[in-house]
């Protein structure tokens, strides 16, 4: 879709004009973000296509709120064209409204589960025990075999988002420095992950297998037919392990939070050091803002303490209201 013409329409020339000012303040445009500025085109070329100024009413047909749709998900689709009209209408290219967002009651956010020692060193095992009843030599069980215990140790070791790991492609992994460029991601936070030894060694280890099944791969875990997995693949793999261990809820996205808060809970909180190892996380896990990292501190079971020792009744006052975190920390 992102790779064909515009469709004719009365906002294209506004629209490609757009389209490039994103790409001159990042290196690429967020495919959700694009794919929606594009439908929003294509209904204004279908519906309007002899329409000569931009109105209210067609706004409205495509960012009115749809029978099956949330107010969350309208919104989402719609924010989009939200910022594409704000930036048209202050350089008075269109004069209409901007559609407002949406509200309705937000539903308590979900703590993330901080796996526990005990629960690590189970999980990781089973991951080295994945058999099969049928097929063992194929090709996608050989893979999975290979890939299962590497891909969950990344996640843990690194901090990485799921789908920042899943979309890993070999260029992006720097074997003999050590480090991986984060290129798929949220928004437009790239970023680097400097990998421990250990986990370094472990990746060679797994590249040098891989190589040998398929010579000449681009994806660094990939399918059988040299693609990315999709979403639902790892989500099956940690569900079908995790229900071995607990009926607690927990996902393969709190390998990232029980690696901030492990970071967090290992500092020393004596001289102003510990805000330069803030840094270095906020920057390794690709936040855009230092405030993102510091909900984590509210999942530390050792932050809190110290800091309540030094600051009394005004803990909560420095600390991020963590009912925003899933507005950050989305499970990309």
């Amino acid at each position: 879709m992102i790779e064909l013409p515009l469709a004719k329409s009365v906002i294209t020339e506004a629209l490609e004009r757009y389209i490039e000012y994103l790409r001159t303040i990042g290196s690429k445009i967020y495919g959700t973000t694009h794919k929606n500025l594009i439908r929003f085109n294509n209904v204004l070329s279908q519906n309007y296509a002899n329409a000569t100024n931009l109105s209210d009413d067609m706004v409205s047909a495509w960012c009115d709120r749809r029978k099956t749709e949330s107010c969350d998900s309208r919104n989402t689709r719609v924010l989009p064209i939200r910022n594409f009209l704000r930036y048209a209408i202050q350089r008075g290219w269109f004069n209409v409204q901007v559609p407002e967002s949406l509200h309705q009651e937000k539903k308590p956010s979900r703590v993330p589960h901080i796996f526990t020692d005990d629960e690590l060193i189970i999980f990781f095992k089973y991951t080295n025990e994945i058999t099969f009843s049928k097929r063992e030599y194929d090709l996608v069980c050989i893979l999975k075999r290979i890939q299962v215990p590497v891909y969950f140790r990344l996640l843990y070791s690194t901090g990485m988002r799921t789908n920042e790991a899943r979309e890993l492609r070999c260029k992006d992994v720097n074997l003999e420095n050590g480090v991986i460029s984060i290129i798929n991601t949220k928004g437009l936070d790239q970023h680097r992950v400097a990998l421990h030894p250990s986990m370094l060694e472990l990746l060679k280890r797994y590249d040098a297998a891989v190589e040998k099944l398929m010579p000449g791969r681009k994806v660094f875990f990939p399918t059988e037919d040299d693609h990315f997995h999709s979403i639902q693949w790892q989500a099956n793999l940690f569900g079908e392990l995790w229900k071995k261990i607990s009926s607690s809820d927990a996902r393969a996205y709190d390998f990232r939070s029980t690696y901030a808060v492990n970071n967090i809970s290992s500092w020393s909180y004596e001289g102003p050091a510990w805000f330069d190892k803030l840094i270095y996380l906020s920057r390794s896990m690709g936040h855009r803002k230092i405030e993102s990292t510091c909900y984590y501190y509210h999942l530390s079971p050792l932050f809190p303490n110290r800091l309540e020792e030094k600051t009394g009744y005004q803990l909560h006052s420095l600390l991020p209201d963590f009912d925003k975190f899933l507005d950050d920390e989305t499970e990309y």
